[in-house]
């Protein structure tokens, strides 16, 4: 019996929309500024996810997603999205209007 490989294919039914919501939010802010894009950080996961699959080219937008799924560090995720929200809640905080009544 022979072994067959066949050549690499990409895959023709690939939704860069639904592949992109794999990633979490320091992954995309990370491709955000590899590519000098807006930040968004008062917008929502989705809303970044939407811009990233409007702005980014295909082939480029599924290469980063690749990427940034290979190289996850499960171990030190909590770390990074820890960081990536105390930065921005900084953000938030500046935003936030406060009332008071007399």
């Amino acid at each position: 019996m022979k072994n067959v490989v066949r050549e690499m294919l990409a895959n023709p039914h690939v939704d860069l929309t639904r592949k992109i919501r794999i990633l979490w939010r320091p992954e995309l802010y990370s491709i955000q500024q590899k590519y000098h894009l807006p930040e968004y950080k008062q917008k929502s996961k989705a809303f970044v996810q939407k811009k990233l699959v409007e702005k980014l080219p295909e082939m480029i937008l599924n290469e980063q997603i690749s990427q940034k799924l290979f190289e996850r560090d499960y171990t030190q995720i909590a770390e990074e999205i820890r960081n990536y929200q105390n930065e921005n809640s900084r953000v938030r905080c500046q935003e936030k209007v406060t009332y008071t009544f007399s």
